[in-house]
Parts: structure tokens; sequence; C-alpha cells
């Protein structure tokens, strides 16, 4: 008898198919009730959050593998395995931003020091539950998109919730802050625990609008033929406006005023080469312009 039927799960999490992550014909397997953890590929032992957000990206941005792709925090490497310009980095603490401890970079999503519009595709798996500032993050990482690109995300969205709720905040300090009863998920850093600063509510995609100024859209895709069934299944998505209205039209604007400031050098340079004309002595620039001249004059003395 199989573990699904044991616990008197559905027998059927324990199936064959094809797995997203490691591209291979596999049989998924739950070891435990919680299927976002324990359902998982026996090949790669990826999991349903992991499988969705790749079947998101190969349905949805047809060769992401050359694209310029920065993944904050990830817990995997199933990404960067097919990705071509694949970066990744992690919140170290005590690290500053952009700099390398242990050949890992750190970068904190609420202050990204990535230059404007220089990646394609930025991924976040479970991260803004854990973010004390969540629409700076968007912000940011809406900063460092290129117009077109896209950040595509998990993050636990509550059916229950009606209203997102706050479940710590920093200080002015900089001391955390509880504001209720203290949750922890795994982390692959530090002390391998990540305090929960968000429960995501019925609201979280008003929100996320709201923040980057573009649309959402959500993703929830049941096949277990793919390994995709599991509570909190969700993956986001938000895709950069090709003009963006904060920095792209700064930027068209950039472009305005130089070519303005062309177009006005251009013509007082012309209006300094005239002058010149005008009163050079040079024999090389009145020679001609006595030519034309006396030509000029000898066809007006012709008779019509």
């Amino acid at each position: 008898m199989s573990f699904p039927e044991r616990a008197g799960l559905d027998p059927g999490l324990d199936n064959g198919g094809y797995c997203p992550c490691c591209r291979s014909e596999t049989r998924f397997l739950v070891d435990q009730a919680w299927l976002r953890d324990h359902y998982i590929c026996t090949r790669c032992r990826s999991i349903p959050r992991q499988r969705h957000l790749q079947t998101v990206l190969d349905a949805r941005f047809s060769g992401w593998e050359a694209l310029r792709i920065h993944e904050s925090s990830p817990s995997s490497d199933f990404i960067g395995r097919f990705a071509e310009n694949y970066t990744c980095s992690q919140l170290i603490p005590g690290v500053a931003g952009g700099e390398f401890r242990d050949g890992v970079r750190c970068e904190d999503v609420e202050k990204l020091t990535f230059p404007d519009e220089s990646i394609d595709l930025f991924i976040t798996q479970d991260v803004l539950e854990h973010v004390f500032d969540p629409r700076g993050a968007i912000k940011e990482i809406h900063r460092v998109l290129r117009p077109g690109g896209a950040h595509i995300f998990t993050t636990p969205k509550h059916p229950g919730l009606i209203q997102t709720v706050q479940r710590a905040r920093l200080s002015n300090a900089g001391t955390v802050e509880p504001l209720l009863e203290a949750q922890y998920h795994d982390s692959p850093i530090g002390d391998g625990r990540a305090l929960v600063t968000y429960d995501y509510g019925h609201d979280f995609e008003s929100l996320l609008s709201t923040w980057a100024g573009a649309s959402v859209v959500t993703v929830n895709t049941v096949d277990r033929s793919r390994g995709l069934d599991a509570e909190f299944n969700e993956v986001f998505v938000i895709a950069k406006p090709l003009h963006y209205p904060h920095h792209s039209s700064q930027k068209l604007i950039n472009r305005l005023q130089g070519s303005i400031d062309t177009r006005d050098r251009r013509i007082a340079a012309l209006q300094d080469a005239v002058t010149e004309l005008r009163e050079s002595t040079s024999w090389r620039v009145t020679a001609p312009l006595r030519a034309t001249t006396n030509r000029v004059r000898s066809l007006r003395k012709r008779p019509s």
C-alpha cells in the first residue's frame, strides 16, 4: 500500500508524469499531507511551487533561457541549470548590497543595487511574505526590469483572508516589532528561519497592481501529470509595460531634450559658419564667391 493510501490521501498523488524542473519523465510521490513541501519529483526532488513557476516560464516566456534573469533568495538551482544569463542573490546579514560573501551576492529586494532597466526576468519564490516593505520591494524590482520584462513569483495567498494582514514591522530604530504571534518559514541562510511579516489576502492582486503601476496575472494550475497540485499554488506575473510611466517617460524626456540641444547646437554652428564666410578674406573663400557672383550677373544681363 502506498503512503497516500496509508495516510488516507488521494492515491493519485503517487503518479507518473513529466517534471518541468528536470525536464524528465518521472514519478511524483507524497510523503506527508502538506503537499506544498512534500509532493516531490523522485528525480530532482522539486516541489509543486518550483514546478509551477517553471511551467509558467515555459508557457509564457518562450526562449526565456537566453534572457537576463535574476533570482532573489533561490532555494534550488532549477532555473539556473538552463538559463544562459542567470544571477542570484541572498539577503546576508551584515553584508552590504552588491557585495559578495563566500561567492554569494548580497541583495535586499527593498534596496537593489542593480542599474535601472537591466534585467529581463526577476524571480522570487516565497520572498514577499518576509519583507517589511513589500510596496518598496515591488517598486525596486520594477525599477530594474527592462520594459517588457516581468517579475514572476510565488508567495502564499490565504484563501480565507479578505484583507492582507501585517504580522511584524521595523521600528524607527531598526528593531523588529511583532504585531501578531511570530511565525517562521525555513530559510537557506542565517539561523535557518525567516520571519513572516505579511499574510496576503484576497486584496493581494489589487495591492500589487497599485504598487507596480501594472496589471497582475495570477496563474493557478492543477495538473498532476506535471506534479502541479498543492496549497498556495498561485504563480503571479507582473509585466513591466513597454512604456513604463515613471522611468521610460523620464528617459524619453531626456532624449527629446538631447535632440533639442543638438538641433540648437547645429543651428548655432551653421550661423557661425555663414558669418565666417561673410567676413573671410581668404582667396579660397572669396574667389569662388566672386566667380559665382559674376556668373549670376552675366546670366541676368542676357537678353530674354
